[in-house]
């Protein structure tokens, strides 16, 4: 039994699925990740002459265009999934796999992306040293230290602010799914 307060909400505003909300955090993904390549190319350009800068920003494109790829796919599959007379048994079970596997994917990509980055941030600083020839940010055992316990750090915090994110946007809705399974299980 609903209150009346909430039935009249949903008949005055858009009411909203969780396959509705997935596809919206799909969609801002999405949108994030093609920004974030508009940026890349830029910087790809502007950073041509550098030659490990280029190849930092080359490696950075290829893996936004995959996850871009797979955002694509997975948005389409969820569509495709949703428009298809399937039992709601089954369409539920899949959209869970596929969330499932996504938020996985998501958070393996972010914690293999941000350790790699820190370590072509770190060469690339000593290419640039050793080329110039001055005296710059990698001299001294203490500076290195710092620069890697810095970068210990970022890795342990964005490992629980991509666990909280990730979290916030799909593991609510998965708990929803799966609850709206297992009360079809019930029945």
């Amino acid at each position: 039994m609903k209150e009346v307060a909430e039935i009249a909400g949903h008949l005055r505003g858009k009411t909203m699925s969780v396959i509705d909300a997935i596809e919206k955090n799909l969609k801002l993904e999405l949108a994030f990740a093609v920004l974030f390549l508009i940026f890349n190319l830029v910087m790809f350009m502007l950073l041509s002459q550098v030659f490990y800068l280029r190849i930092f920003t080359f490696l950075l494109l290829i893996f936004c265009l995959g996850f871009i790829y797979y955002v694509v796919k997975l948005l389409r599959y969820t569509m495709v999934q949703y428009s298809m007379d399937a039992p709601v048994r089954k369409q539920l079970e899949q959209y869970i796999l596929i969330i499932s596997r996504f938020t996985r994917l998501y958070f393996q990509l972010t914690m293999v992306l941000v350790p790699l980055i820190f370590l072509l941030t770190f060469t690339a600083g000593y290419l640039d040293q050793s080329r110039s020839g001055d005296i710059t940010l990698f001299t001294g055992a203490r500076i290195l230290r710092i620069y890697f316990g810095t970068a210990l750090c970022w890795c342990f915090t964005m490992y629980f602010v991509s666990r909280w994110y990730i979290k916030k946007l799909y593991g609510n809705h998965l708990k929803k799914l799966k609850a709206l399974l297992q009360e079809l299980a019930e029945e």
